[in-house]
């Protein structure tokens, strides 16, 4: 009967969240499975395009546009990958491991302009 091998800690060695300027919200160097952008296309109702016409809320903010009140994001299964090192390994090398998250994405039609909202409201 085989024993079971004891879990070693793994410590994370996590990334600080990402801030985006008006440049790097178009820039992507990790982002969803091509079958999550299909699945994006055949659920839009528009002509948006993905990477293009469909972003995430920091990146709209980034690029000076504001996601409309009331708006439903768009759910895409993203990996990435991250570094973590084994606890108690004496050479305490960085291994990478692929993550799987979720990604909350906002279509152009779902957007405005930054000072929009707050026009229609006076």
């Amino acid at each position: 009967m085989a024993t079971a091998q004891p879990r070693t800690a793994r410590t994370w060695l996590r990334e600080a969240p990402r801030k985006f300027d008006e440049e790097s919200a178009q820039r992507f160097d990790r982002g969803p499975s091509d079958n999550s952008v299909d699945a994006l296309r055949r659920e839009l109702t528009c002509e948006c395009e993905p990477y293009v016409d469909v972003l995430t809320f920091a990146r709209w903010k980034a690029l000076g546009r504001s996601v409309r009140k009331g708006q439903k994001a768009h759910r895409l299964a993203v990996y990435h990958e991250t570094a973590y090192r084994e606890e108690g390994d004496p050479e305490n090398v960085e291994h990478h491991a692929k993550v799987h998250a979720t990604a909350c994405v906002f279509c152009r039609c779902q957007t405005e302009p930054t000072g929009a909202s707050n026009k229609r409201t006076r």
